[in-house]
Formats: structure tokens, sequence, C-alpha cells
């Protein structure tokens, strides 16, 4: 199953108060490093959910503005699923600053392990349904397309409601999946980062 990378990032980050993407760490914006971590698999990767940044330097990456603003991800998957040429869609967030291509990695060698005739495969971490870290085959489309029409934009719903594979990410993995909404979460992640002397860094 040949599958193709999208990072949705077309949040309106109210909590945070500023956009998370943009947020610079170390040199790079959020965006550029989970967009630089997915295109080291070799897999092509776009973003959906904006317009390209004016200071962009990462050839090869295509961007795509939503067609349904307000949405949510859901519809940006929407649009992730009618670009793509592949037959699924790894989505990604765009405020897991940890991530990094091992784990991406770890998806995709699970994937063509185990996959067979579902919608797609969603991890659990920690117990929890992650769907931005989750990977949506094409046959997901007319089922997303009913929920965007009823009003229901929960990518969770979509999982417990399609024919997906539901795998735990193992501890390695789980820990690159913190994500932050506000100034208080990305002082503690990245403070947790320098403690640990995280190679994300």
């Amino acid at each position: 199953m040949r599958v193709d990378i999208s990072v949705l990032a077309g949040g309106s980050s109210s909590r945070m108060g500023r956009d998370k993407a943009s947020i610079e760490w170390n040199g790079q914006t959020i965006l550029e490093r989970i967009v630089t971590a997915a295109r080291s698999t070799g897999r092509n990767t776009f973003v959906v959910g904006r317009e390209k940044p004016d200071k962009w330097n990462i050839d090869s990456v295509d961007f795509y503005r939503d067609d349904r603003i307000g949405e949510g991800p859901l519809a940006g998957l929407s649009k992730a699923l009618s670009i793509t040429t592949a037959d699924a869609v790894l989505a990604l967030a765009c405020d897991t600053p940890l991530l990094t291509r091992t784990s991406i990695d770890w998806l995709l060698r699970v994937t063509e392990q185990l996959y067979l005739s579902e919608d797609g495969v969603a991890v659990r971490n920690s117990g929890r349904l992650d769907p931005l870290f989750s990977i949506y085959a094409k046959s997901c489309q007319p089922r997303i397309e009913l929920m965007l029409t009823s009003g229901n934009r929960a990518l969770y719903k979509l999982i417990q409601s399609a024919k997906f594979l539901t795998i735990d990410a193992p501890a390695e993995v789980s820990s690159e999946l913190i994500n932050f909404n506000s100034p208080e979460d990305w002082l503690a992640l990245t403070n947790g980062a320098a403690r640990i002397g995280c190679p994300c860094r």
C-alpha cells in the first residue's frame, strides 16, 4: 500500500494565542520540524490548511488551503485524501515538535506488515486514540463527506464507525506524540525536553 504524508496545519490556535505551526524552536518552526521528519522517510509529503509561508526553505512540499475553513481536522483530512494519488494518507498534527522519523517509520512499517482491507490504521497512545498520528485509506472519503454534511467533525468518531486496525504505540513513540495547546503546555514541553536532553532539541 502506497502512503503519502499530510501535515494538517489549519487550526486557529485559539488557546495558544498565536499560530502554533510558526513558533520557532532551535532555529526551525514547528511546521518545518514536522515536515522535515516526514520527508526524511522518503514519502511524498504535503501540507493542508494554509498557504506556503514566505520564508520556507524545504523543497518539494506542496501547500493546500482548506476547502472548508473552520471545520476542523476532519475537513483537512478530506482535502488530503482528495489530493493524494496514493492509496492512503498518514495524517500528522502540526503541534508535535518531538516527532521524529523513527516514530513515523514505525507506523509505516507496522502498516505494511499488518494492513489488509480496513479503512486505515489507528494508533492508540497511552490508551486513547491519536487520530493525527494514524493512517486513512481513500475508502474513508465517502464516510467523511457524510460526517461533514451532518455536522459531525470528530476524527475519532470516523475511526470508531469505520473498519480500522487499531495498534498501540510503544513507549518510545508515545513520548514523541506530546502536543501543546497553550503557552503553559509549550513551556512544559520545552522544559521537559531540556531536562532529559531530548535529541529532538
